[in-house]
């Protein structure tokens, strides 16, 4: 018993550790740079999936839902993947479990690793585009990123996308507490790393356009979810 408790204090240690490291990456004036050009838009998408405007957090649910309405998911990363950014951000905490917003940018730098080598195939494609900041329609990055894990052995259709969104737990955080939260090599990830994936998610730089696109996509995922949701009652 004394073993294990040993082998979970060394974990969190280590844990605790590399949530060091990333709070420096993320710190660091070149992300910041990335962070703060977009700084406008991605403060009113956090602020737009907080659920209670009263809150300072954005919970688990507005987390996922997030990462779903905007193709994070399954097209980046899949479930288990986005619960373990999410513990690896709230697992000291108590009272109000949730991200504030220089977590939630955290949380952005964190998807952006996991999802490094895709999205540096889409800054390498894109790069003039989002040198220049010209819009290129989400489906046509989405068709590349699916395409690209096709070539890994990870496919999946439009059917199988619905089907996981419509069984994707919102409500709860269930990862394996066991479950290590990998990352792979960091140092892959580069600034250009972290604007391809802001560039993915297609946000307006209008406050108008972005409030109507985003609203938008609540509707979509309300159709999606629907079925599911008329016996579970309220969903975002």
């Amino acid at each position: 018993m004394e073993m294990l408790l040993e082998k979970e204090r060394e974990r969190r240690n280590a844990e605790r550790k590399f949530n060091e490291v990333l709070v420096t990456i993320q710190n660091s004036e070149p992300f910041q740079h990335v962070f703060k050009k977009y700084g406008k838009t991605l403060k009113h998408v956090f602020d737009y999936y907080k659920e209670d405007p009263a809150s300072k957090v954005l919970p688990f649910s507005g987390f996922m839902h997030f990462a779903s309405q905007l193709n994070i998911f399954p097209a980046l990363l899949n479930s288990e993947e986005l619960n373990l950014i999410f513990r690896s951000l709230t697992r000291e905490k108590t009272g109000e479990v949730g991200l504030l917003y220089d977590e939630y940018l955290q949380s952005l730098l964190r998807i952006t690793i996991k999802g490094k080598n895709t999205l540096n195939k889409v800054y390498h494609k894109y790069k003039h585009q989002i040198a220049q900041q010209t819009k290129v329609e989400q489906h046509e990055m989405k068709k590349m990123i699916i395409d690209e894990r096709k070539g890994q052995g990870e496919q999946y259709n439009e059917e199988q996308e619905q089907l996981m969104k419509e069984t994707m737990n919102f409500a709860e955080n269930v990862v394996d507490n066991n479950k290590d939260d990998v990352y792979g090599r960091i140092e892959e990830a580069k600034p250009e790393t972290l604007e391809a994936l802001i560039f993915y998610l297609d946000l307006p730089n209008d406050k108008k356009e972005l409030a109507e696109k985003l609203k938008g996509l609540r509707k979509e995922n309300a159709k999606i979810l629907a079925p599911r949701d008329k016996k579970r009652g309220k969903h975002l």
